[in-house]
């Protein structure tokens, strides 16, 4: 009986052994660090354009693009003007009437349209039940297609002659002074006539430059 306990005895402590018996695991390698002193430093970065570079406080030659006779022209030269203030318009009736044409074209083009849209709807209809035949239907599509180019035009002709209307209005594209006025009330404005003679301004520095290159004799802008 003895010999059994020493036997088994022995046989923990084996086993014991062997749990407690470190394992030997491949090794890692180190990874190198490296270590450095952090410091605050800009970076520029270069970008390529093309373009034309304008100044804010660039000159700005402003002129008629429609023609017509010149019946008001305000500010002189050395006169401070605000954008969008008037600086010259032309008689407007001719342009007041082309725009009232338009818009009596627009109106006839319109109801054709929708009268057209109308037939087409119900030709439709009776061409999807076939109860009408193909080329009487092409008709009525054909028909109201060119209703809505027309009516499409006469919505772009009528835009055109408010653009005009409104063109006939010279306007100061910022604020500034003036530096020359070659346009009196009374002559004929044209944008293919030259700077000597055509309703030309120029609007010189913008306002907060305080200054203008060339002002009238005896006048100081404000």
């Amino acid at each position: 009986m003895r010999h059994i306990v020493a036997w088994m005895t022995l046989v923990s402590l084996m086993a014991l052994t062997a749990c407690s018996s470190p394992k030997h695991e491949d090794a890692i390698p180190a990874i190198p660090v490296g270590v450095g002193k952090v410091t605050h430093r800009e970076e520029y970065e270069t970008v390529s354009v093309s373009g034309t570079i304008v100044s804010p406080d660039a000159p700005a030659n402003v002129s008629f693009v429609v023609s017509g006779k010149v019946v008001q022209a305000g500010p002189r030269e050395g006169d401070h003007v605000r954008k969008g203030q008037v600086l010259a318009s032309i008689d407007p009736v001719d342009y007041r009437l082309g725009l009232a044409a338009s818009r009596a074209q627009t109106e006839t083009a319109e109801v054709t349209y929708r009268r057209a849209e109308d037939e087409h709807r119900r030709m439709k209809m009776l061409y999807d039940s076939k109860s009408l035949a193909p080329n009487d239907y092409q008709k009525y599509k054909s028909a109201h297609e060119a209703a809505k180019q027309l009516y499409l035009q006469a919505v772009a002709s009528q835009r055109l002659s408010a653009k005009r209307l409104a063109d006939a209005t010279l306007r100061a594209p910022f604020d500034g002074f003036i530096s020359k006025r070659s346009v009196e009330p009374g002559q004929m404005a044209s944008p293919h006539l030259n700077s000597s003679n055509s309703t030309r301004w120029r609007s010189m520095w913008a306002c907060r430059k305080r200054m203008c290159i060339s002002s009238a004799p005896g006048r100081r802008p404000p």
